[in-house]
């Protein structure tokens, strides 16, 4: 179980957002779909278009989600601690909870989290290094409805 960081206590490594392009904020702190307990913290961040949509036509398919296969950066350097990448991705508005994960601690009591994570997309491994703004994984659909990266600053981990 992880423990989230608050907004108050703030992380001391200066980080970077986890994208290149323009995304939004599509349920935040304390959001009431699923931010609450340890999640009460993160942010699910949705790629946007050109056009300013999440999706093209009625992204009814995860390709039809920009977002869906955008690569997701490092916030901060940082040592991997968990990596998971078993999962498929769901189909748009499936119902399947087990998430692509991974966790990067980048000092005591400083973990970044990201989820939902593309299914085989992981680029690192549990004890690898990684480097700000270094490229992770691809944003997929795994334990999710719609395509976006879950993304939370947490002060613990338990493997």
């Amino acid at each position: 179980m992880a423990g989230a960081l608050r907004p108050d206590e703030g992380p001391r490594t200066q980080l970077a957002l986890p994208f290149e392009g323009t995304w939004v904020v599509g349920q935040g702190y304390h959001g009431g779909e699923s931010h609450h307990g340890h999640a009460a913290y993160a942010l699910d961040l949705v790629k946007l278009g050109a056009d300013g949509q999440a999706h093209v036509r009625q992204g009814k398919q995860t390709k039809d989600w920009y977002g869906f296969g955008a690569e997701v950066l490092a916030t901060a350097d940082g040592v991997v601690v968990r990596a998971i990448d078993e999962f498929p991705d769901n189909p748009v508005l499936g119902k399947a909870t087990d998430t692509n994960t991974l966790i990067v601690r980048h000092g005591p009591a400083e973990f970044s989290e990201y989820v939902h994570l593309q299914h085989r997309s992981l680029r690192v491994r549990v004890g690898e290094r990684v480097k700000r703004g270094q490229v992770l994984a691809r944003c997929g659909n795994s334990g999710s409805a719609t395509p976006h990266l879950h993304l939370a600053m947490l002060s613990s981990f338990e493997p």
